[in-house]
């Protein structure tokens, strides 16, 4: 009988389990936009899909993803509305020149235009020529940010950072969730002090959340419940349905919902901010 399969897109670039009715993706690191295409062309219900970004997330278009985490919109809200309650209004931009890092821009923008605010200037990098952090924090700087929101990932973040801190400015970083603080710090050591991480997920030291014990389940769960929901004699359209219905599922202070018109599944976002210890 066909079954849930595993999808990881770092590895296999996009396999999808043979005769599999239903995919999960058990990689929260991988990117899975290889295996997109796959997945409607074998009408295959995705649950979890990492990407935040927003285009995504429309079911008219995608219609078999199923999301258990916030869009990078969620997590570039959450910072724009900590910045600004702070009284904070000089933020920049900057993002590495990829679909990804377009779609970061794109969610800061938004997320500025709700408040008639405009970046006070953009810098864009290839991340694949971190040289072109030089430019890139050389054009964010002109606007005298005090603050800059950074759409990147690994060493694109941190050396963008490095180069803006050469330059003797000590704005403050705000990154998506995909920057890992722990690596951050490793990198840069107390100039990661102050920096904004966004949390698509609780944290995993707030063990009052009963999900926390179970950390990074999130998936698995939301899919065997699918299967419960669905029932006996399983087909495609029955799980989409389950799924579908699925309106509030908590999960332990951890809520995901969906409906016929909706996949974001979670808004929750969360902000760490990096001590002087890491």
């Amino acid at each position: 009988m066909a079954g849930i399969g595993t999808a990881d897109g770092a590895e296999h670039q996009g396999d999808i389990a043979p005769g599999a009715f239903a995919d999960h993706a058990a990689d929260a690191e991988a990117d899975d936009a290889a295996i997109y295409p796959l997945v409607h062309q074998n009408d295959i219900p995705l649950v979890g899909p990492y990407s935040g970004a927003t285009v995504l997330r429309d079911p008219a278009r995608f219609r078999y993803l199923f999301f258990t985490r916030a869009s990078y919109a969620d997590e570039t809200e959450k910072m724009v509305e900590q910045l600004t309650s702070t009284g904070v209004k000089e933020i920049a931009v900057v993002y590495q020149d990829d679909h990804f890092g377009k779609a970061g821009l794109q969610a800061a923008v938004e997320a500025l235009g709700k408040r008639q605010m405009k970046p006070v200037s953009v810098g864009a990098f290839n991340i694949a020529k971190l040289e072109e952090a030089v430019p890139a924090a050389e054009a964010v700087l002109k606007g005298n940010p005090s603050a800059i929101i950074i759409a990147s990932s690994g060493k694109g973040t941190t050396s963008f950072i490095k180069e803006v801190l050469k330059r003797g400015q000590r704005p403050a970083f705000y990154c998506l969730s995909v920057t890992n603080p722990k690596q951050l710090w490793a990198d840069l050591g107390q100039d990661a002090h102050g920096g904004g991480v966004a949390q698509a997920a609780p944290s995993p030291w707030r063990a009052t959340l009963p999900l926390v014990r179970e950390y990074q389940q999130v998936v698995a769960k939301v899919a065997v419940e699918a299967l419960r929901r669905a029932g006996k004699d399983l087909t495609r359209e029955k799980y989409l349905a389950a799924l579908e219905g699925m309106q509030h599922y908590d999960l332990g202070g951890y809520a995901v919902g969906y409906g016929p018109a909706s996949r974001s599944g979670s808004s929750y976002v969360d902000l760490t901010i990096i001590g002087r210890d890491g």
